[in-house]
């Protein structure tokens, strides 16, 4: 289960472990990481011949850049460095200054002893993120869209309520039908959200990901109760034995398919 962070908690980690926190889904991570080193960026963009204006717009959009990248965080990288390549990357876009990332640069942004900024440019960077988080009413219609086409996928595997695709394979269906009828709606509701959340999780930007799975458990339950009475109508209804398996399977599809990865999942317990 993952762990639920606070700011004391959060304070005690190093800048390494705070981006695998934020890496893994904490926003708050980013908040101790921004009074960190926003300050550091801020005196670093100075040095490179910005205006005071110019090198806090640096700094926003430096943590900006992290907010919308969280996911490719590289953890072989010392933070230091990504922060640094981050920053180099921003300072780009500001021609003609240049934006040198030699050794000596990296070692002189290290060497910076970082300033904490007004707490007005956190605000003003949390604004900017709350207008890029994703809208929720679009994700559940992006995922139900997805669903639509698992459950296509999904008959073509499984002979659901008396419905199933003309030319549908029998090559998971027949070993498990000899487990049980149980069995055999079980495997199915699984395989309907698993592969709906497995579809979304390929697709979706990481934030609006993190968003759906923030919410799984009231979308896989209310997308599995709807198929049931979809299904249901146009098929054959159940017995309710069988229609409490189906929608067993469902949720632990869709919990197994937002299991985090190893990595992820080390940080978010707390090392």
């Amino acid at each position: 289960m993952a762990r639920r962070w606070d700011l004391y908690s959060l304070g005690l980690l190093d800048d390494q472990s705070l981006l695998l926190v934020f890496s893994a889904g904490e926003s708050l991570a980013l908040k101790i990481l921004f009074h960190r080193q926003a300050g550091r960026i801020f005196d670093y963009a100075l040095s490179r011949g910005l205006s005071k204006d110019r090198a806090l717009e640096i700094v926003q959009q430096v943590f900006l850049n992290i907010q919308r990248s969280r996911k490719s965080f590289n953890a072989k990288k010392e933070a230091l460095q990504w922060l640094f390549l981050k920053t180099c990357e921003e300072l780009k876009e500001f021609a003609p200054i240049k934006a040198a990332s030699s050794t000596a640069d990296l070692e002189q942004f290290e060497k910076i002893e970082a300033q904490e900024l007004p707490s007005e440019e956190w605000e003003k960077l949390r604004a900017k993120i709350a207008d890029e988080k994703p809208n929720f009413k679009m994700i559940l219609l992006q995922v139900s869209g997805l669903h639509v086409l698992s459950t296509l996928i999904a008959l073509f595997f499984f002979t659901q309520f008396g419905l199933r695709w003309p030319l549908h394979t029998r090559i998971f269906s027949d070993p498990l039908m000899t487990l049980g009828i149980q069995t055999y709606y079980f495997s199915a509701g699984f395989l309907y959200l698993a592969l709906s959340f497995v579809f979304a999780r390929l697709i979706f930007p990481w934030e609006s990901w993190l968003e759906l799975k923030k919410w799984r458990i009231f979308v896989a339950m209310g997308l599995a109760l709807v198929s049931l009475f979809a299904l249901s109508a146009l098929g054959t209804p159940l017995p309710m034995s069988l229609n409490l398996n189906w929608l067993l399977g469902a949720y632990l599809g869709a919990a197994v398919a937002s299991i985090q990865s190893p990595s992820r999942s080390l940080i978010s317990r707390g090392r």
